[in-house]
């Protein structure tokens, strides 16, 4: 692919000839550190990560993006033979043939060089001042990058170091793709004042008229959809009309109705994956519905700069949409619709004792980085067309992202069901479709080990579901709900039936939030004076609150919760319930 005939070399070669033609040797020395570029002073706007720009047409002159960054790696390593463009005659598709791509010749087998690629590729990657994840790599408006039989894309959703299999393992070069902004030096590292001041905040939404009351009579069946993003504040034209950051206290609207398969009315409730990204301090997001004041809930907990995310069930607010609030610090926030809960048919859910279908470490092996494997549920009847399941990732190799989707379907992207974490289990609740035989297609962007628990399904009998407010009913900071403190190994009731679900209730759908922990544990909660089952609904470290949606049938109306051990104060929200 990235063969060096028809290149035009950039002549960067600066040492005198009668240095190529003699020949030292020395006694080997410990290499110094490579130096990193030299950079301007950034504020915290930043560029968003480069989107696939088709390579497929030709226009072989040397961009100045490319040019420029030839430059920068020659006054920080010294000289250096760098390749730029490619003509047009030589086969296949490459951003060498429209300019915007090159290669700087490094050979891995060399220490230096090594030293100085990964040096490199580091400082792009990094995270800045302001908790900008990958900052150089994105004010340069690079594409992608490949070294060393693996490859990097900005335009992934969850970016990290992937295999590569192409025909050149570039053990000898590293590959630099720009986009076409980063190509023209269109972006923040060569216009350093762009970056002043800091990310514009997302504009206030007007105020939303209150919903009209809605009778959901006994109760709402269930619709999948093919999970769509609705929201993305990172993009122009995501739900939000520029990239914007969600301000603290601040509010987003997202219309959920008349979208993505979503009809316009007659819809009481949804099903949407709510992601925050990157906020300058620890924050979490709250979802509740539009046109209604914000009852104190939240749904998904994120630490400072990293990207966490929750399934929330929230009831359609006025004008088909649902609202957000961030508690703290700037955020951008992710929303992707899974499915919805019509006032009229839709599937009826069955809920059972969490049983565990996947567990790589027990059989079958770690999933390979891009890996995609089907996975028959037997746990579920014949007739079931979707499930409940709760999903965690164990030990992935990079932080990325887990997919799931109904078996046969080959959905790898575009929405995330987890995002993993590099160094901490990370698990998430998800509703999905069914395929053929009762299979899901579970894809890792990174390889990791999978765990899978099925803690129900839907299908033509079961269940109804009854949306409520988003209410705080447990907090053991503040004897809500007559929790104190968890101690590990010791198991509290938290009591629905006080909390106002009714005693028809056969299972509740709630947020879990653990705060205040002292030590990296789990979370399991079970149907009161059930036998405890061998799964768990959260997995928590440390300094990072952590939330998950658990939907789980009820035991006398209460549930049973547990950590592992350490300690720990829980928060619990419910959402609503099945009857």
């Amino acid at each position: 692919m990235l063969s060096l005939i028809g290149f035009r070399p950039l002549a960067v070669l600066v040492a005198a000839v009668a240095v190529v033609s003699t020949v030292s040797v020395i006694a080997p020395q410990t290499a110094a550190a490579a130096p990193v570029p030299a950079a301007p002073a950034f504020g915290s706007i930043i560029d968003p990560y480069s989107e696939y720009q088709s390579e497929s047409s030709c226009d072989p002159t040397d961009k100045p993006g490319p040019l420029a960054l030839r430059d920068l790696l020659v006054d920080t390593y010294g000289p250096a033979t760098v390749y730029i463009s490619r003509t047009c005659s030589s086969g296949g598709s490459s951003g060498h043939y429209q300019g915007r791509a090159m290669d700087w010749m490094q050979d891995i087998n060399d220490p230096t060089d090594r030293d100085e690629v990964e040096t490199f590729l580091d400082w792009l990657l990094a995270t800045d001042q302001y908790g900008n994840r990958n900052a150089m790599l994105r004010r340069m408006g690079i594409m992608y990058l490949i070294w060393n039989r693996e490859i990097w894309e900005a335009y992934d959703s969850t970016p990290s170091w992937q295999p590569y299999s192409g025909s050149s393992p570039h053990t000898d070069h590293v590959h630099i793709s720009f986009g076409w902004d980063g190509a023209y030096k269109r972006t923040t590292y060569w216009n350093p004042s762009a970056s002043y001041p800091a990310v514009p905040l997302c504009p206030a939404p007007p105020v939303q008229p209150a919903p009209p009351a809605v009778n959901y009579g006994s109760g709402l069946g269930y619709v999948p959809v093919t999970p769509t993003r609705l929201l993305d504040t990172r993009r122009s034209g995501a739900g939000v009309p520029a990239r914007c950051r969600v301000a603290a206290g601040g509010r987003l609207d997202i219309k959920v109705a008349g979208v993505a398969g979503v009809p316009a009315s007659g819809v009481g409730a949804v099903v949407v994956n709510l992601t925050g990204v990157s906020p300058d301090t620890a924050t979490w997001l709250g979802a509740y519905p539009a046109g209604t004041t914000w009852p104190g809930n939240s749904s998904v907990s994120i630490v400072r700069s990293a990207i966490s995310a929750t399934l929330v069930v929230v009831p359609v607010g006025s004008n088909g949409m649902i609202s957000l609030r961030n508690g703290g610090g700037r955020t951008d926030a992710l929303v992707d619709i899974v499915g919805y809960h019509p006032l009229s048919a839709g599937t009826l859910y069955t809920s059972t004792t969490p049983r565990r279908a996947l567990d790589t470490r027990a059989a079958g092996g770690r999933f390979a980085g891009r890996e995609t494997r089907t996975v028959a549920l037997g746990q579920a009847p014949a007739n079931a067309t979707g499930v409940i399941v709760n999903l965690a990732s164990v030990d992935p190799s990079a932080s990325g992202y887990v997919t799931v989707s109904a078996g046969g379907s080959g959905a790898t992207g575009g929405t995330s069901a987890l995002n993993m974490t590099l160094g901490r289990v990370v698990s998430n609740r998800a509703y999905v479709a069914l395929g053929a035989n009762a299979t899901l297609d579970i894809h890792t962007s990174a390889a990791s080990d999978v765990l899978v628990d099925v803690v129900g399904w839907f299908g033509p009998t079961g269940s109804r579901f009854m949306p409520l407010t988003p209410t705080r009913s447990f907090d053991s900071r503040n004897d809500i709900g007559g929790l104190v403190r968890f101690t590990g190994g010791a198991a509290q009731e938290l009591d629905l039936l006080a909390a106002g679900v009714p005693a028809a209730a056969t299972s509740v759908v709630m947020t879990l939030t653990t705060t205040q922990v002292s030590t990296s544990t789990y979370v399991t909660a079970w149907p009161h004076a059930r036998p405890r089952p061998p799964t768990s609904d959260l997995n928590v470290v440390p300094n990072a609150d952590t939330s998950n949606l658990v939907v789980s049938e009820l035991g006398a109306g209460s549930l049973d919760v547990v950590i592992g051990h350490g300690r720990a104060d829980l928060v619990g929200d419910v959402v609503g319930y099945f009857r």
